[in-house]
């Protein structure tokens, strides 16, 4: 994983991952499963972001790259709009100076498997899903600024 400034001040990101999913016995025939994301990140205000880049799967022959762009936004005072497509859309409410709440829908899933016996077996799992996130903050219980 990397997170870095580039020095145009915006923030380039990636990370790779690599998984064997294997018991004792069929380690010796185990399959790399590689996934990754790399992408560039815009601080365009306090309240606005913009992030764009691509993420890669490869399992088992199955490689997918997919393009991703997402954001925050303001929608007033108080609301924003969050958004990672194709995978996530959200509305976010700032309900006092130290609380907020997010909801939204999403896509998730994943590939994994392992050999049994003499085959392999694949696990495929997919979600749409729904969330709400609540934040809260609490204050300092004292200043470290000197007198």
């Amino acid at each position: 994983m990397s997170i870095s400034l580039t020095h145009k001040y915006r923030i380039l990101f990636c990370s790779v991952n690599v998984n064997g999913s294997e018991e004792v016995r069929t380690f010796d025939r185990a399959v790399p499963r590689f996934s990754g994301v790399i992408g560039k990140m815009q601080i365009k205000g306090v309240r606005r972001r913009l992030c764009y880049g691509v993420t890669a799967t490869v399992s088992d022959g199955l490689n997918l790259p997919i393009p991703y762009v997402g954001g925050t936004g303001p929608m007033g005072d108080r609301w924003s709009f969050h958004y990672v497509l194709p995978l996530q859309l959200a509305i976010g409410y700032k309900a006092g100076k130290r609380t907020r709440l997010l909801a939204g829908v999403g896509a998730d899933g994943f590939r994994s498997g392992f050999a049994q016996a003499d085959d392999r077996v694949n696990i495929h799992y997919s979600a749409l899903r729904g969330f709400i996130h609540f934040a809260t903050s609490c204050p300092r219980p004292f200043s470290y600024a000197p007198k």
